[in-house]
């Protein structure tokens, strides 16, 4: 709508609104001359698409995010087997299992924008690796860190 209020004109805001959709989303501007740049991110492979945003670098240069992904499995394993030692105690830590289970499922979050603005990820790699921090990586570093206290939940409680 800011671009509305600077033409004076309503209808330019919604006009800019439905072309970004279709130009990030569907591959397909309002102008057809500026579509072929925009069909090519829209029929990308979405494979290929995830697998360069996942590798690309979090946080410290060299770390990417598939790195943490992996972590987050061994974190996970840890967990479990800690958890499942001799005899099963699901009941013991309830919320243990429910931030193990929504640090996995919060991988939908960013894989679900990714397939809907497939062809924007296609050509803004440098600025789409965001989508993993929101809500992935903060429930995968809370889960980090909770799997650390019931590792030492002995230690830390004498």
């Amino acid at each position: 709508m800011q671009i509305g209020s600077l033409s004076g004109r309503f209808y330019d805001g919604i006009y800019h609104i439905v072309g970004t959709i279709g130009r990030r989303t569907f591959g397909i501007p309002f102008d057809p001359a500026l579509s072929v740049p925009y069909i090519e991110g829209y029929q990308a492979n979405l494979i290929e698409v995830i697998s360069t945003i996942a590798h690309k670098s979090a946080i410290i240069p060299g770390v990417r995010f598939t790195h943490i992904f992996v972590l987050f499995a061994i974190v996970t394993a840890l967990g479990i087997r800690t958890l499942w030692g001799d005899a099963p105690v699901w009941n013991a830590y309830p919320l243990y299992y429910a931030l193990l289970i929504t640090t996995w499922v919060s991988f939908l979050s960013p894989l679900s924008w990714l397939v809907i603005f497939k062809s924007h990820a296609f050509f803004h790699t440098f600025m789409t690796a965001i989508v993993w921090h929101m809500p992935t990586m903060f429930f995968g570093y809370a889960l980090c860190s909770e799997t650390l206290k019931l590792l030492f939940r002995n230690t830390l409680a004498k």
